[in-house]
């Protein structure tokens, strides 16, 4: 995805429990900043550091599941 800086990106993920999932955001395999616990992330005000690949890992009833990975780049300034 790319998209200019400046911009707010909110990625999601859906899920058909409501209750007992937990969720985990990664960037380029590190936690991702903010709050990166929930369905949705959002980058807010997206510069050049935060370009990469983001991706969620979902766990309910002992499994975790991994999304692949969304690439995000900053581009032109608006």
């Amino acid at each position: 995805m790319t998209t200019n800086v400046g911009a707010d990106v909110t990625l999601s993920v859906d899920v058909d429990k409501t209750t007992g999932v937990t969720y985990q955001w990664f960037k380029d395999d590190a936690n991702a900043t903010g709050d990166y616990t929930s369905a949705s992330y959002t980058i807010s005000n997206l510069r050049a550091i935060n370009g990469g690949v983001y991706r969620c890992e979902v766990t309910y009833n002992g499994k975790t599941i991994s999304t692949t990975g969304a690439e995000v780049w900053g581009g032109l300034p608006l």
